[in-house]
């Protein structure tokens, strides 16, 4: 109600609906949703004036000076709820983003009240092919998957992304997607079940589980898979959590899935994600909104073992995105902010002066050393991810204009055996079983640390997604006796 007139009155939904005479006949109050000029999903309003207020919606803030005749957009406001975030491997500190009703956006800091608009609807899970800088993937809800065989930086020309799934499905509101990370050009999505495309995005979505939840009432049609994690290890495992607590695992590319919830509780899966640093490890982390607990809940267990509760002093407050930054040190996304850890959970400290506020994922961008964190209240932040790692190890800088490439193509010491190298996007070397539980770290020509962790068998593998090309330095640093140092190339992705 106007406090001018009190006969003039609006009604709030996805059209702005007004009357001046108390009721008797109504209006629209400005154009319709979808033009666009105001945008859809009216939420609140105030009034300045007896023609002057300010309107909220789903897509910001609008001011209007006459009653609605014109409108004005509020810009550059940092209030977007984004659910997910992903980094450019082809464009250090680069992001693409999806948000509630606005869609997925491509940006970073130099563009923050210009961030490119590439796909409409709510936005979700953004994918970018980590060998081909040709093909992304957006996705808007309820597993509306599509494709774009364009660069990261020019306007995509979106495909259909869904040929082979049910229509009968029951579809997630935020589906969840993958390229597998130990092969990429192998595609899996989810809705109730799990799918698997080879040769993405040209093939067909074949069903390689059946429905993964209980599949009982009340709230069968919520009964959905909510996350699908890769191991970057092997291309034929895979896990999937669902909403109702139920947590598979495939080690023959779907052929079979074996249950894994002994001692967890059943609550909502939010994150299933496997361990780049532990090849046989996976941690989950719950929601319990809809049994009105919020207690959070991290877990962690080796591939079809006994989980364990790797909480700690968490907060009351639900935990929804989990990534490890190397062997110890882990960051979590929560409704209280992120948090961070270094001793494998004991103990979680706050990381920097975010609001208290939810964060749905975080990404680790390595070539820009940021923490991107995707929150449903101040838009996309970012943290050095430098201030949460132990001191780096000085290394030597290299001169690479006097030392030629083939000294980097065979390895200087005998402790490891370089497989496949030199190297794309992953690395690969076979170990002598006497360096178990040494410390591992690459460092680039600088002495800048770019991974660590531990060793724990005799196969040790690193991701490099985003990395230059040029030489590397791999040290490793046993518990006792000298430390080996070998170098080696990341070449040019094909």
């Amino acid at each position: 109600m106007n406090p001018w007139d009190f006969g003039d009155v609006s009604v709030l939904g996805v059209e702005l609906w007004n009357t001046l005479d108390g009721g008797e006949t109504w209006e629209r109050m400005g154009p319709e949703w979808w033009t666009y000029e105001v945008h859809a999903d009216k939420h609140d309003l105030q009034w300045l004036g007896p023609n002057e207020l300010i309107l909220a919606t789903d897509g910001g803030a609008y001011r209007t000076t006459d009653h609605g005749e014109t409108w004005q957009d509020i810009e550059a406001l940092p209030i977007g709820q984004f659910y997910h975030v992903t980094h450019i491997p082809w464009a250090p500190g680069w992001y693409t983003a999806g948000a509630q009703d606005n869609g997925t956006s491509t940006g970073n800091v130099s563009v923050a009240a210009n961030w490119t608009r590439d796909r409409g609807g709510d936005g979700f899970t953004a994918l970018y092919h980590p060998n081909d800088s040709n093909l992304r993937v957006a996705t808007v809800q309820y597993a509306n998957f599509a494709y774009s065989l364009t660069s990261w930086d020019v306007e995509p020309d979106w495909t259909d992304f869904t040929e082979g799934i049910d229509s009968e499905d029951r579809q997630p509101w935020d589906a969840p997607i993958m390229f597998h990370p130990a092969n990429p050009d192998v595609a899996w999505c989810a809705t109730e079940r799990v799918y698997r495309m080879e040769g993405a995005p040209f093939g067909i979505w074949e069903p390689v589980s059946e429905d993964l939840t209980l599949a009982v009432s009340p709230g069968l049609s919520f009964r959905v898979v909510t996350s699908l994690s890769g191991s970057p290890f092997n291309p034929d495992w895979v896990a999937a959590g669902t909403s109702d607590g139920q947590v598979w695992f495939t080690t023959n590319g779907g052929g079979d899935w074996t249950l894994m919830v002994d001692d967890l509780p059943q609550r909502q899966v939010t994150d299933i994600a496997f361990d780049p640093f532990h090849a046989d490890s996976i941690t989950v982390t719950l929601n319990g909104y809809k049994d009105a607990v919020y207690t959070p809940h991290v877990f962690r267990a080796s591939l079809g073992g006994a989980w364990q509760d790797v909480t700690g002093d968490l907060p009351d407050h639900p935990a929804n995105d989990w990534r490890a930054l190397n062997d110890s040190t882990w960051v979590l996304a929560t409704d209280f902010g992120v948090y961070h850890t270094t001793n494998w959970g004991q103990h979680w400290a706050r990381v920097g002066d975010m609001p208290f506020i939810p964060v749905f994922e975080l990404d680790v961008d390595t070539a820009a050393s940021q923490l991107v964190a995707a929150t449903f209240a101040r838009s996309i932040q970012t943290f050095p991810l430098d201030s949460l790692l132990p001191e780096p190890t000085v290394v030597e800088p290299v001169d690479t204009n006097v030392i030629a490439v083939g000294e980097f193509v065979s390895p200087g010491a005998s402790c490891l055996r370089l497989l496949g190298h030199p190297f794309e996007n992953r690395g690969r070397a076979q170990l002598d079983p006497a360096w178990q539980g040494a410390t591992w770290s690459v460092h680039d020509l600088n002495g800048k640390t770019m991974a660590t962790g531990m060793v724990s068998g005799t196969t040790l593998e690193w991701g490099m997604h985003g990395w230059p090309s040029g030489g590397y330095v791999m040290q490793l640093l046993p518990k006792r006796g000298a430390p080996c140092t070998t170098r080696f190339v990341k070449g040019e992705t094909r």
